[in-house]
This record gives structure tokens, sequence and C-alpha cells, in this order.
């Protein structure tokens, strides 16, 4: 059985691609928020000052709004705790990987605004 074949989704944005029948996935995430939360809240407690970039990976990150309403949600959350610690935003690397199949596409096209909505971050 070939995995690419079986984990395959539908690229585009049409009424059958992945990113338009996605929110179970949404939902799952959502569900885990709280876990997230903690974790990066131990993460910045024990890191942050001597931290000048962290890296994020997102590994099966598939493609459409889940893809980057997470990584924003990791900024967010860094951003909360270094603010609760008096310490500046630390540089975010986020590396996104998939199936040579994914529609990355999607996510480069969503890029812009994604980058327009960090500008508050001062980054």
């Amino acid at each position: 059985m070939d995995v690419r074949t079986v984990l395959h989704m539908k690229e585009g944005e049409d009424n059958a691609s992945y990113a338009m029948n996605s929110s179970i996935q949404s939902l799952v995430s959502k569900k885990a928020k709280h876990a997230l939360e903690k974790s990066i809240q131990q993460f910045c407690r024990l890191n942050l000052p001597s931290k000048e970039c962290i890296i994020v990976g997102d590994l099966g990150c598939a493609s459409g709004p889940n893809t980057l309403a997470s990584v924003k949600e990791i900024i967010e959350l860094i951003d909360s705790e270094s603010r609760k610690m008096n310490y500046g935003l630390p540089y975010i690397q986020v590396f996104l990987n998939d199936l040579e199949s994914n529609d990355f596409n999607s996510i480069f096209k969503s890029l812009p605004l994604f980058y327009d909505n960090l500008e508050k971050y001062g980054r």
C-alpha cells in the first residue's frame, strides 16, 4: 500500500478539498489547546531568557486554514508568556513539513495575510 495514495488530501479550495473539509481537525486542535498552552508555558519559563530564536516544527501540517491557525496560536502563546515575564518576543522560525503531494501552494497563497496579522508583534 502506497502511503502517499492513502494519506493524499485533495488540493485547492473547492468544496471537496481538504481546506474546505477540515473542521474535525480544527475541533481536535481546539480541544488540545489547553495542553499546548501548558507546554508552551513550561517551555518559556525554562528557556525564554536564554533563547533568541525559537524553532517550531509542524510535522504533518497538511494544508488549509488549520495549518497557519496552529502557527498563529503558538506565536500568540509565546508572545503572552514573554510579556508575563517582561521579555521581548524572541524570533520564531517555523518549519512546515508534510508529504510532497501536500498542497503547499495554498499555504504560500495565505502567507501575505498571515504576515499582515503578525505585524502587531513587531516582526
